[in-house]
């Protein structure tokens, strides 16, 4: 793969992971850091502890081998800062107003301009070319598929259900938030990813085999910091239960399961 493809500037890597140094740390042992309920600050709390444990160390990994010029860095890189914008939207538009503001500011943004800089210099015919004839594409694009249409019935229908009933969902007066922000960046990010990746994937187009690394790395990522945090707000009583454990844990395991069959069917990955 030849090192134009190669050219997101490295002290954007590291400056994005210096700065969730600091926001993570600070929300771990922070004590009046949140100023939300305390549903959401354990939710906060959980997601910190997963970033912080799971998602930074590989993202570490991802560079070191995106320095190396190799596919299999490439690809974590992308599924690393799709991310990090995608949950630091969530702090940044959804937390209340708190020390670490400016901080997820940086990195929602240097995350998004990154991606920006890494998605317009893949090749993805060269991608595609990496993946053996054998790989699964339909069980990998049918899984994506399955999981986008589940999470956009969901949020529509809880959407709809209000225009109907007057009567506001529990996933938005739980948080205390004027509106659903969850649903906003799902139907926008998640969801048509998910379908777009999933279908490209399935009719053999190019930028399928990207975005099924990127999608399900990126989904086995967060569903577990979901399921941290569901946990940590059971723990402080925020919650008397963990059923969404049901949702998040299952699409977790197969959001790894699909990565590592995605990235083992790369036959070159320099």
């Amino acid at each position: 793969m030849e090192n134009e493809q190669f050219n997101i500037p490295d002290y954007i890597l590291y400056i994005i992971l210096g700065l969730m140094i600091v926001a993570t740390l600070t929300g771990i042992f922070s004590e009046n850091l949140y100023q939300d309920n305390l549903f959401v600050q354990s939710a906060w709390y959980g997601t910190d502890l997963i970033t912080f444990i799971l998602a930074m160390p590989i993202f570490l990994i991802s560079i070191i081998l995106y320095k190396k010029k190799t596919l299999f860095g490439l690809l974590l890189v992308f599924a690393m800062l799709f991310y990090f914008m995608y949950n630091y939207a969530f702090y940044l538009f959804s937390a209340a107003l708190n020390d670490m503001y400016l901080i997820y500011v940086a990195i929602f943004a240097l995350s998004f301009y990154g991606i920006l800089l890494l998605v317009r210099k893949i090749k993805i015919e060269e991608v595609k070319e990496s993946y053996k004839e054998s790989t699964p594409i339909k069980l990998i694009g049918g899984y994506m598929i399955l999981v986008g249409v589940f999470l956009g019935v969901f949020h529509i229908g809880l959407s709809l259900s209000y225009v109907f009933t007057d009567q506001v969902p529990a996933i938005v007066t739980n948080v205390a938030h004027p509106t659903n922000v969850i649903a906003a960046l799902d139907l926008s990010f998640v969801v048509p990813v998910a379908l777009l990746g999933g279908i490209s994937l399935i009719k053999k187009q190019a930028w399928g085999y990207s975005l099924a690394v990127v999608w399900n790395f990126k989904g086995f990522i967060y569903m577990t910091a979901l399921s941290s945090a569901s946990v940590v707000s059971y723990i402080n009583g925020a919650t008397q239960s963990l059923v969404e454990l049901v949702i998040w844990v299952p699409i977790a395991i197969g959001c790894i399961i699909m990565s590592y069959i995605s990235l083992k069917n790369i036959e070159t990955i320099d």
